[in-house]
């Protein structure tokens, strides 16, 4: 089965991936194997040096007078002279006794094993084309879970580039590009990186361009290896345990790192304008905010009383945080303000609880073209919206499906475009800004239009989602042909993926047409406008330069005729001092 699934904006992958992604203590044990390996290549002699070998070489062989080895020779300073470092016989190739190359490139600090240039066909295979979309499934298959990378090209074909194992049965994704490090001029570095919920507390983050990664990058939570080490070592040492009896279950919460969760993390969500932010919710009832470059937890939010469900920041109000659990109650916070100062009664609280939702809550999306409306899908086959601004009345209310809507995703492209999922096995396209009421004296009954659905044949649905570029945003559509207002994936039971381009529906792509031309309009005349904008700035950065050219020749000239002046004062007084040396020696 496939239990969540994760867009990569095309672009934000490397095009060629690394094969394996080094850890720091192996990275300084490969390098110090790499140095001894070429310093022994560069000690033996040459067949020829063996021939003309001396009789006093071979003395200062046997321990008399041996000379110093040349400048070239010596290892000291090797990291400052080689960015890369050539590396045979690599950890896996070990194994079978065959060596592979690979050079080794300094990425925080980790090492990214490259394969070498060759011409074989598996590395011409890896290779990632700007315009490929890659799509990434948790998949769980008996008793082993793994991460599957997709990737679908322009010609329609859908194949499975790599994949990662895991420990655990995921059951959340979240796509980010902020390296999971500091770095020391600011977090300017992008690359390609997934964060894993699952049932156990800890959340992996695992680099998306190394193919056959051993360990993930980072884990937010989770085991506390220094307390596990000290037991160990009390272990060593003899230490006794207390006699107090533990359950279970507290000693694995002893285990864990202070800021980890508890339980199960059933949600993700990353922040795509604070870029080192992952929001996290779990089974034990809280919600947290992480640093993902220091791996620390900021900020726990503990207003929930149930299993938190799902979370989402807001689109354009970044510090909004938005969740929604099983005690039937959708919460807002401004992460702006800390959980423990709302303590006092002075201070603004940070959670404004909505009306009690219907039913167990099982996604929860913004509408990007409605910034203040939200949409929460429930366990009962029902999706609520509600606008924030009206806190005591939900806007609408309707029966979107028959069984539990287990994801609901809107068009990041065309406004009012809604798409729902269930495990009735089917998707449903709504329309949010076409209303239909049978009986108008009852505001209740009143529903988006259904404009289709869809049976996917890929079992009861789990996951769904709209394809939208998370790093492009509203920028111009750089080829022609994208069609990201209609392609979606949707996945299940069934353990297979269905992608679907929506606008081959005529029905859909009929209703739809008047809106997507709008925002072609729109986009156009932004396009225009920034133009103008770009032409006004650089017209104005023109005018500045050439106001500091003629500024700077009016100083010149300026200064020509101070030195004039001062050159006409100087001749007066050296006449001054003439005269008057003159009429001395007359007086004489």
């Amino acid at each position: 089965m496939i239990s969540a699934i994760a867009w990569i904006p095309r672009g934000a992958s490397k095009a060629r991936p690394a094969r394996y992604e080094v850890g720091p203590e192996e990275y300084s044990r490969i390098k110090e194997l790499a140095q001894g390996e070429m310093a022994m290549m560069s000690s033996q002699p040459s067949a020829e040096d063996e021939e003309n070998i001396t009789n006093d070489e071979v003395a200062d062989e046997e321990g008399m007078n041996v000379p110093e080895l040349p400048l070239d020779l010596k290892m000291d300073g090797y990291d400052e002279e080689y960015e890369t470092l050539p590396l045979g016989n690599a950890p896996t190739a070990e194994e079978d006794g065959e060596g592979e190359m690979f050079e080794l490139l300094k990425y925080g600090e980790r090492a990214l094993a490259l394969d070498a240039e060759s011409d074989d066909s598996d590395v011409e295979d890896d290779e990632i084309k700007p315009s490929d979309t890659m799509l990434v499934i948790a998949s769980t298959e008996d008793e082993y879970s793994h991460l599957e990378v997709h990737l679908y090209s322009e010609d329609g074909s859908f194949y499975t580039h790599h994949d990662i194992t895991l420990k655990d049965f995921p059951l959340s994704l979240a796509w980010l590009d902020c390296p999971p490090f500091l770095e020391e001029d600011g977090q300017k570095g992008v690359g390609s990186y997934i964060a894993v919920g699952s049932f156990e507390p800890a959340i992996e983050i695992w680099n998306l361009d190394v193919l056959d990664p051993l360990e993930p990058s980072a884990v937010l939570g989770g085991r506390d290896r220094e307390k596990e080490r000290e037991r160990e070592r009390e272990r060593g040492r003899g230490v006794k345990k207390s006699k107090g009896k533990k359950s279970k279950k507290e000693r694995e919460r002893e285990r864990l790192h202070p800021d980890s969760h508890q339980e199960a993390v059933m949600a993700l969500h990353w922040n795509t304008t604070f870029r080192h932010t992952l929001a996290s919710s779990s089974a034990d009832t809280t919600v947290k905010v992480w640093d993902v470059t220091t791996q620390q937890c900021q900020l726990t939010y503990t207003e929930h009383t149930d299993k938190v469900q799902c979370i989402q920041f807001h689109p354009t109000e970044p510090w909004v945080l938005a969740s929604a659990a099983f005690d039937r109650t959708l919460r807002l916070r401004d992460c702006r303000i800390s959980p423990s100062l709302s303590l006092s009664s002075s201070s603004p609280s940070p959670s404004l609880s909505l009306s009690q939702l219907p039913a167990d809550p099982e996604c929860l999306k913004w509408d990007p073209f409605h910034p203040f409306h939200i949409y929460c899908s429930l366990e009962s086959g029902q999706v609520v919206c509600y606008d924030v601004r009206n806190l005591s009345l939900s806007l609408s209310l309707f029966q979107a499906h028959e069984a539990s809507v287990t994801s609901l995703s809107f068009s990041p492209e065309i406004p009012g475009y809604l798409v729902t999922a269930s495990v009735d096995k089917t998707v449903k396209v709504w329309d949010v800004l076409s209303r239909v009421n049978n009986d108008e004296r009852e505001r209740e009954k009143e529903r988006p239009e259904m404009i289709m659905y869809k049976t996917m044949n890929v079992g009861k649905l789990f996951a769904m989602d709209f394809y939208r570029d998370l790093l492009r945003g509203e920028r111009e559509r750089e080829r022609e042909g994208e069609r990201e207002g209609y392609l979606l994936a949707c996945a299940g039971d069934g353990g297979t993926i269905a992608i679907w381009e929506s606008d081959e529906s005529e029905r859909v792509k009929e209703h739809f047409k008047e809106r997507e031309r709008e925002r072609e309009r729109e986009r156009t005349e932004g396009n225009i406008v920034g133009e103008r904008e770009r032409n006004v700035v650089i017209e104005s950065e023109e005018k500045e330069r050439e106001m500091e050219v003629v500024g700077v020749e009016e100083t010149k000239e300026e200064r020509e005729r101070e030195r004039e002046r001062d050159g006409e004062k100087k001749k007066k007084k050296k006449k001054k001092k003439k005269a008057s040396g003159e009429r001395e020696r007359e007086s004489v």
